[in-house]
């Protein structure tokens, strides 16, 4: 077969794998393939849309699964196939937009700590955990907890021990330190789901592994919700992000140099890579912004993102945002 075809965004991908196509005498290397009918084929040529057959036959075709074309009949059944795949609700268990939010007020100067509320450092070799443990949960019980009017609820949103993205709830008690009943690797996100009548947590809420001892999720006071630039991507997806973007505001005392670092984590081969690198004054500018569109940034499962930040002066508050989706691999 001349031709493989893949399925891109609603339209067909054509590659030639043994023959090219020729078109009006010219050979084509690839096209992306609008519309079949029995004796035509409305095509797109870097960018230019053409109609004509040429020396391409639906015979010529294959798909990447192998499967054969010998009429119009069987291409569109083909087709149709993969799209009602690409939307069937298996397809997309657990998918979704991706929208991860962090806040860190006035960090400690000349430090790379975690973009994370609890404002801490961060080493992926200790801080990422790489044995399942339940998770301590720490908080003020006098203001939050069972009959108070603070949170009293918490939906969990974590890596379990085989790396899938699960939620879980956990109830607070009156004692200032509870252990929950579930195990994970990491954790996405923690939000209050229940409260006492004042509507929010009233002091922070943290998560620390149990055996580690590591901090993994804050739950600031009065937000409900977490705010940490980190991700633990889960098995078997993979989070494609559109867009990042990074504001900082020096609160008092002139500008600041302010340092962002990306990183993917690879729990595979126990490795950190740079992948984001931005420095700038905020006497110049206070925020940055890498919108990468059509062609998101790509961290596939069991790596963990997530963003160091450093200033060299104190009153700086830095906020940051990424959005994209998690898409099923």
């Amino acid at each position: 077969m001349a031709w493989e075809l893949s399925e891109d965004g609603g339209y067909f991908k054509a590659k030639q794998t043994v023959a090219p196509f020729i078109y009006n005498d010219y050979p084509v290397d690839n096209v992306t393939i609008r519309e079949v009918t029995t004796d035509s084929f409305i095509f797109e040529y870097y960018g230019v849309v053409m109609n004509g057959m040429g020396s391409l036959s639906i015979s010529d075709l294959t798909a990447e699964n192998g499967t054969d074309f010998t009429d119009l009949a069987s291409f569109i059944s083909w087709k149709n196939s993969l799209l009602e795949k690409k939307n069937s609700p298996d397809s997309i268990t657990n998918a979704g937009n991706l929208n991860k939010f962090a806040n860190l007020v006035s960090p400690s100067p000349n430090s790379w700590l975690l973009l994370a509320s609890f404002d801490g450092a961060f080493d992926p070799q200790i801080n990422i955990m790489k044995v399942a443990q339940n998770f301590i949960v720490t908080y003020d019980q006098t203001l939050d907890g069972v009959g108070q009017t603070g949170a009293t609820q918490l939906l969990v949103t974590y890596i379990d021990g085989s790396f899938n993205e699960v939620q879980s709830v956990h109830i607070l008690g009156n004692t200032g330190s509870d252990t929950t009943s579930f195990s994970g690797l990491g954790i996405n996100r923690v939000a209050v789901i229940a409260n006492g009548g004042i509507g929010h947590n009233v002091a922070n809420i943290d998560l620390t592994a149990s055996v580690d001892s590591t901090i993994q999720a804050r739950v600031p006071a009065l937000l409900s919700v977490t705010q940490q630039l980190i991700y633990h991507t889960p098995i078997g997806y993979t989070a494609l992000i559109s867009h990042f973007f990074i504001n900082a505001i020096k609160t008092s005392g002139g500008g600041a140099i302010v340092n962002i670092r990306g990183y993917s984590y690879s729990r595979v081969t126990n490795t950190s890579y740079e992948v984001i690198h931005l420095d700038y004054d905020t006497t110049s500018g206070n925020s940055s912004e890498i919108p990468f569109g059509e062609d998101p940034f790509r961290f596939t499962g069991r790596e963990v993102m997530y963003f160091l930040v450093q200033v060299n002066s104190n009153n700086v508050n830095i906020s940051g945002n990424l959005i994209g989706r998690l898409n099923k691999s």
